[in-house]
């Protein structure tokens, strides 16, 4: 990680954190009664490449705190379990899987515990610290248990290199110490030093408990299912079974019921021989018998009835629930209708082929806005990491260019760029933005479409419009000025949109650094301060310039918004230089090129190039070699050479 301004203080194994973006296991047993209480009814655990050992461990985890909790809904988790078994809930957790577990956001931000840097791959349990190592043994006074078989790490406090350990081939506890003896040849004792970690990362027993519970042919979970019975003498009988979910499917018998004149068909007699659903997933819950008058059906009949609703019922289960979409309009048939006419709408707008292109800028800074200005750029958007900002930011713009004035057009203004993230509780964000008069908004999301009615607006590419279909909604539904085509969408996917949408509607970015992830957690707060969240930080993103450096060495900025939420931007600036000429014959006039954390002089430069090859005096090629940017555009890579059709409709 590289911080401060001017110059960079790098921070790296020295401090022992090195995995700045490696946060812990979400452990949210803790919040369970109180998530239950507040009505949530669904829960869901995530076992994305993990084991089928770690989703048994984990599910039977949160399924017995489930039915200990509906038996005492007032009570807190630790209410629910007693002490040891806390500590053995917390064992078997880390064992399936844990780089250290945490309770998330759930009880509010707190960046310093939620990534605590030391590692970014699984480290199991904490069970012991080295006493001595030596030869291929090491003494460990232990803090949990150790046993042979076990697999075991020992830390050696250096996350660039790797860690010694092994499977235990013996374990002899003496006097408060456990020595622990390996394989010949797989313990390199010389590395290991007195005080080091002992991290447990398998335990064969407990791997081997949870396939149990899974292994096998027969179901493990039986559901409930109601049975009932109708019918009467000389009709078939039709049995009827329902499980818990409501899903329902009928039998009926291949001969009719007879009369009893003894040992008829009573509910005892049903539900003894209806109840025998062994080696299916259901248990019989209860039998309601609508037999008319005492009847008489052959067992053998009865079974292959219970046989066949069993399986009925089975299918119904897997083939999931059948959806019906009600709709007050035919919507989807009457876009397709209204789409197939925008080759038409393109046709009716030549006077666009013969506009000049525009070139507009994304500032994220006052230097960059006023380096934009100076370029004659007309057009800005404006991100800025501090709200109260924007309303110097307007006064810079207003000072020298008057929107729809003049020679500046009507695609002059000034358009504030808010967080792209918006939650409940945060208009206050977007009323300080607001509060400022912009011309414009750039908006991000939907509830920032909804507040910038009356504004002029542009959809930012994160609104993700990468159809025509879609295009055409959100123009008339927000009543949009442009919107920005997808980062999704390579160079001919691109292509095919424009052949469906008057040009004047897309605004394409040439030139960005890429983001590559947002994030709640700040690495401002939680490595740069001593607090927990933004509310007692100090704010030292607005001091320092942070770097997150990968494994190949490349450094990629992080950025903090208003809301002290986090982005990430690709280390290397990208460019689509070399398409601009194939957009531009397709009808395309107006194009943006991006700037994070380039200086006025490197702002000035992109500008220039940019310009002189929208006017043809220069390649695309050119730019990009110029500005040693990376030949892409957008998010895809790999598919932008190709020239396949693409189909988009």
């Amino acid at each position: 990680m590289a911080t401060g301004r001017p110059g960079r203080i790098r921070r790296g194994w020295r401090s022992g954190r090195r995995y700045l973006l490696s946060p812990q296991d979400l452990n949210g047993l803790p919040a369970l009664p109180r998530l239950a209480r507040m009505g949530v009814a669904s829960l869901k655990i995530e076992g994305r490449l993990k084991s089928p050992e770690y989703v048994a461990i984990v599910t039977a985890i949160y399924r017995e705190a489930l039915d200990r909790w509906a038996r005492n809904p007032e009570a807190e988790i630790d209410e629910l379990f007693s002490r040891e078994e806390l500590k053995a809930i917390q064992y078997r957790m880390e064992m399936a899987f844990s780089r250290g577990l945490h309770t998330g956001w759930l009880f509010g931000v707190d960046n310093r515990r939620l990534v605590h840097g030391r590692f970014g791959k699984k480290r199991g349990a904490l069970v012991g610290r080295v006493v001595s190592a030596r030869g291929g043994k090491a003494r460990v006074k232990p803090l949990g248990p150790i046993r042979p078989g076990d697999g075991v790490v020992f830390d050696l406090g250096r996350p660039d290199r790797l860690d010694a350990g092994g499977r235990v081939y013996e374990a002899v506890s003496k006097d408060g110490i456990v020595e622990l003896s390996f394989g010949k040849g797989a313990l390199d004792a010389r590395r290991i030093r007195p005080g080091a970690l002992v991290w447990k990362t398998s335990d064969p027993r407990l791997e081997a408990e949870a396939r149990r519970s899974f292994a096998g042919e027969g179901p493990r979970r039986r559901r409930p299912v109601r049975m009932i019975v109708r019918g009467r003498p000389g009709t078939p009988m039709e049995l009827e079974a329902e499980d818990e979910a409501g899903r329902r499917v009928s039998v009926r018998s291949a001969s009719p019921l007879v009369p009893a004149k003894r040992a008829p068909l009573t509910s005892e007699r049903l539900a003894a021989q209806l109840g025998r659903l062994g080696g299916t997933p259901f248990f019989l819950a209860g039998v309601v018998n609508r037999l008319e008058g005492p009847a008489l059906l052959p067992l053998s009949e009865l079974n292959r009835m219970r046989r066949e609703a069993a399986a009925a019922l089975e299918a119904a289960r897997a083939a999931g629930p059948k959806w019906r979409i009600r709709s007050p309009e035919p919507v989807v048939p009457r876009l397709l209708a209204e789409a197939a006419q925008l080759k038409t709408l393109k046709e009716a707008c030549p006077e666009v082929h013969s506009a000049p292109p525009r070139l507009w800028a994304l500032t994220r800074s006052l230097d960059q806005l006023e380096a934009a200005l100076d370029e004659g750029v007309t057009r800005i958007y404006c991100e800025l990491e501090e709200p109260r900002l924007y309303r110097e930011a307007v006064r810079r713009y207003r000072r020298k260019i008057r929107p729809g004035t003049g020679d500046w057009g009507p695609d002059s203004g000034f358009f504030a760029a808010p967080p792209r993230i918006a939650k409940p509780g945060e208009d206050g964000i977007l009323e300080t933005i607001l509060a400022a008069e912009p011309d414009g908004l750039l908006a991000r999301n939907a509830r920032q479409l909804e507040r910038g009615q009356g504004l002029r607006l542009c959809a930012d590419a994160t609104l993700n419009l990468a159809n025509p279909i879609a295009a055409l909604w959100f123009q008339r539904r927000f009543r949009l000025e442009r919107f920005t085509a997808s980062c999704d969408l390579n160079n001919v996917q691109l292509e095919t949109l424009l052949q469906f949408l008057p040009g004047h509607w897309v605004e394409i970015i040439l030139h960005q650094r890429m983001a590559m992830f947002h994030m709640e957690h700040c690495v401002f707060c939680a490595f740069l301060a001593k607090a927990k969240d933004r509310r007692s930080c100090g704010r030292p993103c607005r001091k320092h310039d942070v770097r997150l450096r990968d494994r190949k060495g490349a450094e990629h900025p992080a950025r903090a918004d208003a809301a002290c939420r986090n982005t990430v931007y690709n280390a290397r600036v990208q460019s689509g230089a070399e398409y601009a000429a194939g957009f531009l014959r397709l009808g395309a006039r107006a194009f943006r090129i991006e700037f994070l954390d380039e200086s006025p002089e490197e702002t000035r430069r992109a500008l220039r190039l940019y310009r002189d090859l929208l006017a043809g005096r220069i390649d695309g090629s050119a730019v990009w070699r110029a500005l040693r940017a990376r030949r892409q555009l957008g998010v895809t890579r790999g598919a932008l050479d190709e020239r396949r059709p693409t189909t988009l409709l």
